[in-house]
């Protein structure tokens, strides 16, 4: 399975969020990758957002006790992300555990 990319260029998300995580500024990753625009940063924050979200909606799903086909058919219902929920994090709070 493919990693998401940034705008289909062949820079992964995961590749970008390292770069940030290692200290680097977005100034920075932008000088270094000039076909990156701040927007494209941004975006990939909201993505691993989006994605924490998910994983921690997954963790309590397990923690509640549900058994293993119980869990995997909750998985099952989680919808597939679609543009207006990347939208929609712009209002949502983000809680880092």
């Amino acid at each position: 399975m493919g990693q998401p990319t940034i705008r289909g260029l062949r820079i992964t998300v995961v590749f970008v969020l390292k770069l940030m995580a290692s200290g680097m500024t977005h100034a920075e990753i932008l000088d270094a990758y000039p076909e990156l625009e701040e927007d494209d940063l941004q975006q990939a924050i909201e993505y691993a957002t989006w994605l924490a979200s998910e994983y921690d909606y997954q963790l309590k799903i397990k923690a509640s006790g549900f058994s293993e086909q119980d869990f995997i058919e909750a998985l099952n219902e989680i919808p597939a992300v679609r543009p207006e929920d990347i939208d929609e994090l712009n209002a949502q709070e983000v809680k880092i555990r």
